[in-house]
C-alpha cells in the first residue's frame, strides 16, 4: 500500500472511535475499468494522490439521501465518489476565470465551497490544492488552502490525534468549539507553509 493509503486508513481508525457516520457510507474502492472508464469523460490526467485516494475508497454514494455531516473526512470536506466528483468537473471547469479546466474538484463543504487540486504536471503549482468559494470575501473566489494532498492528509491526522475533531451524529466531524478551531488552524498553517490562506488572517478570528 502506497503512503497515501496508509494516512487514509490512519484517518480511517479514528472515524472508527468517534463513530462518525461515514465509516458506514464509504463505498469499496474503485476499480482500475471502472476508474479508466470515468476518465474518459474528462479531458486531463490526474495527479497519482488522487488516484490513490478514489482506489483508497470511492467516497459516498451522492445519489443516496444522507445528509451533508455523513459525508465528512474532516470538517468542511464531504467525500463523495469518483463519478460525482467527475460530474462537478464537467458542470464546473472553465465555466469561470478561476475554476479552469486544469483542477478538479476532491471534496466540497456542502456550502458552496469547493477543493480543487492542480492536474496540470507542467506548472509550478501541480498537485496544489486550492478553496474555490463563490461567495468568499476574504479573497477572490479562488486561493491556495493545502500544498498537496500528502499536507491536507498529514493536517487532517495531527487534528485527529490531538482530539481536535470530534464527531456529532448530525454535523459529523467538526471542531467543538473556537479553541479547537484555533488549534486547527495553526496546525494546517504548518503543514502548508506554501498556501495562501492560512496567511490571510493575523488570527482566525475573522
Amino acid at each position: 500500500m502506497n503512503i497515501i493509503g496508509e494516512k487514509l486508513n490512519a484517518i480511517f481508525e479514528y472515524l472508527i472511535k468517534l463513530n462518525c457516520p461515514i465509516v458506514n457510507l464509504l463505498q469499496p474502492s474503485l476499480g482500475n475499468e471502472d476508474f479508466d472508464k470515468l476518465m474518459v469523460d474528462i479531458p486531463i490526467s490526474l495527479p497519482s494522490e488522487v488516484i490513490s485516494l478514489f482506489k483508497w475508497r470511492n467516497g459516498v454514494d451522492a445519489n443516496k439521501e444522507n445528509y451533508i455531516g455523513a459525508t465528512k473526512l474532516f470538517p468542511r470536506a464531504a467525500f463523495y465518489e469518483f463519478s460525482h466528483t467527475i460530474n462537478r468537473y464537467k458542470e464546473g471547469a472553465g465555466r469561470d476565470q478561476y475554476w479552469d479546466t486544469s483542477k478538479f474538484m476532491i471534496f466540497e463543504s456542502g456550502a458552496g465551497e469547493m477543493y480543487l487540486i492542480e492536474c496540470n504536471p507542467d506548472s509550478k503549482n501541480f498537485g496544489t490544492i486550492y478553496l474555490y468559494d463563490l461567495c468568499a470575501i476574504e479573497f477572490d473566489t479562488l486561493i491556495s488552502i493545502y500544498d498537496s494532498i500528502t499536507s491536507l492528509l498529514d493536517t487532517v491526522l495531527e487534528c485527529y490525534s490531538k482530539g481536535i475533531y470530534t464527531c456529532d451524529p448530525i454535523t459529523g466531524v467538526t471542531t467543538e468549539n473556537y479553541e479547537m478551531y484555533l488549534r486547527e488552524f495553526e496546525i494546517s498553517k504548518k503543514h502548508n507553509p506554501g498556501s495562501s490562506y492560512w496567511s490571510l488572517f493575523s488570527s482566525p478570528d475573522i
